[in-house]
């Protein structure tokens, strides 16, 4: 099929998506994504040796499946149809997404400036970085409710990741107004996790010549 023969697959994922579809270090991606792709692969008669895996961006996925070279493509935006095709609710919380993606962009920006310097004088970082994403998967309320832990609901959200896909959460499933106190302590994270990354980078920038 597609481009790899008749006795292959090419699927179409997200290489650079942690939880969904990322690639890992040993050329093999790993995530909720491929799971799902790897059991429609089996239901289809292939193998998972016999997948090719090929990277689909956003604004590629269509072009892919016209072109050929891929046989289907697995990605979030079929969570798009999967909300729409069980009635989730249009409500004014919804505006609360944007805020709720500044903040998580703002988080990221913050971590992935700290961790390009730190990579820079220790060369370890990103395989670190690389191992603490594939587990910290399991400690942040993606693919469940941080409300499973029950009392312990508060030890899961003291991770600042956690209120903010909370509060996605409840925005856009549930149309509820997220929980502003949590929601705060995401913002007073990001804010300070951002503008800390920023004065470290500043203070050793004039140093990073001598190390590279």
């Amino acid at each position: 099929m597609a481009q790899a023969g008749h006795n292959t697959i090419a699927i179409g994922i997200k290489f650079d998506q942690p939880g969904l579809g990322l690639m890992g270090p040993g050329g093999k991606p790993a995530g909720f994504d491929v799971d799902v792709a790897t059991y429609v692969a089996k239901y289809l008669g292939y193998a998972p040796e016999d997948i090719t895996w090929v990277q689909a961006l956003s604004s590629d996925r269509e072009k892919l499946i016209e072109d050929g070279k891929v046989d289907f493509v697995v990605a979030s935006c079929v969570l798009t149809v999967i909300l729409a095709c069980v009635g989730v609710p249009i409500s004014v919380n919804l505006l609360w997404v944007p805020p709720i993606v500044a903040l998580l962009i703002l988080l990221t920006a913050g971590l992935a400036i700290f961790l390009s310097a730190a990579g820079l004088f220790f060369r370890d970082v990103k395989y670190l970085v690389e191992i603490f994403v594939m587990f910290a998967i399991f400690v942040t309320p993606v693919f469940f409710s941080a409300s499973i832990l029950g009392r312990w609901e508060w030890v899961l959200l003291l991770n600042p990741v956690a209120p903010l896909l909370e509060g996605m959460s409840d925005a856009v499933v549930l149309g509820q107004m997220p929980n502003l106190a949590w929601l705060g302590y995401s913002m007073v994270a990001a804010v300070g996790i951002f503008g800390g990354a920023v004065a470290i980078f500043r203070r050793l920038e004039a140093i990073f010549a001598e190390c590279i």
